[in-house]
């Protein structure tokens, strides 16, 4: 049985195409390799991956609780945008839409959706749901602010530095107690 043949038995759309080589006709039949890939739309895919995430790795309930949240807002956004909700047609113009809409977010909070969506693509392509992570080629640079720590006022820094003379104390009266019996002091 010939490629072409067994893929019209699966019900995969072929297109045909003739070229004339030297003067002999030679036919060829393309597939259609989007076609061949499931179909999976991106509601099957979270339960699919969500489910992995569960048995497979284990991953503790708070850690599935933000995963879920986070793809179902990605979800609501393909929608209410009208994107397409298979998932090998979603690419990076769609992903870039979602984040410019994340903007508003704090960067942790962006960070760990992009986190979510990374690992639920990487899955996708694991699996072979989809050719290429559209999140693999997207540079994503999210600055968090640096925070300072928090700064001791006089009053708190003055309490520290008296008990730390108090605990200092104490450990000099305690190595004098035990190497003055021995005859050892310095």
């Amino acid at each position: 049985m010939v490629l072409s043949e067994k893929y019209n038995q699966a019900n995969v759309p072929t297109v045909n195409k003739c070229c004339w080589l030297a003067g002999i006709k030679a036919s060829f039949t393309f597939i259609h390799f989007t076609a061949i890939l499931t179909m999976l739309i991106f509601k099957e895919a979270m339960t699919e991956f969500f489910n992995h995430c569960r048995f497979e790795k284990n991953l503790s309930a708070k850690t599935l609780k933000f995963y879920t949240i986070d793809l179902l807002q990605f979800s609501a956004f393909l929608e209410r945008q009208g994107f397409p909700s298979v998932v090998a047609a979603i690419d990076k113009t769609h992903l870039k839409d979602y984040l410019r809409e994340l903007s508003g977010w704090k960067p942790k909070t962006i960070k760990r959706k992009v986190a979510t969506l990374k690992a639920l693509f990487n899955y996708l392509e694991f699996e072979d749901h989809i050719v290429a992570n559209p999140l693999r080629k997207l540079r994503i640079k999210i600055k968090e602010p640096a925070l300072l720590p928090k700064a001791l006022n006089a009053a708190e820094s003055n309490d520290l530095l008296k008990k730390s003379m108090r605990l200092c104390c104490r450990r000099t009266k305690t190595s004098t107690a035990i190497w003055k019996p021995c005859g050892i002091l310095w």
